[in-house]
């Protein structure tokens, strides 16, 4: 589980640590995500080609797939420091919501790449 604690405080130094420590962790996994989509992308294009049943299943279960990961790896943020919450209950209620929306957003971007590049 990471962590996220909206009011940390840290030296500008320390904030700039934390800044290149996320870039550094989510770039290669950003393009690792977008070699996914465009293999989803090129499976949805021969599948309308040649409307063919295995690639049309093979479509089905990668989108599957990809959204339950987004879910799994988004659930994995704890959200700490939430302005106005004291309640951990609470706390950790809104931080599956936004866990949960950043799981959407992320999913339906990248979804609708693979549409606008085939389309």
């Amino acid at each position: 589980m990471k962590k996220i604690n909206f009011q940390s405080k840290k030296t500008e130094f320390e904030w700039q640590q934390v800044f290149d420590k996320f870039w550094l962790e989510f770039t290669p996994k950003w393009f690792n995500w977008l070699g996914w989509i465009l293999i989803i992308g090129a499976i949805t294009y021969l599948s309308e080609k040649t409307n063919n049943v295995f690639l049309n299943i093979t479509k089905f279960l990668s989108t599957f797939a990809l959204f339950f990961y987004f879910q799994g790896f988004f659930y994995s943020f704890e959200f700490h420091g939430i302005p106005f919450v004291k309640r951990d209950r609470i706390r950790r209620a809104i931080s599956l919501i936004i866990s949960g929306l950043l799981t959407y957003v992320v999913y339906v971007f990248l979804t609708k790449l693979v549409i606008t590049v085939k389309g």
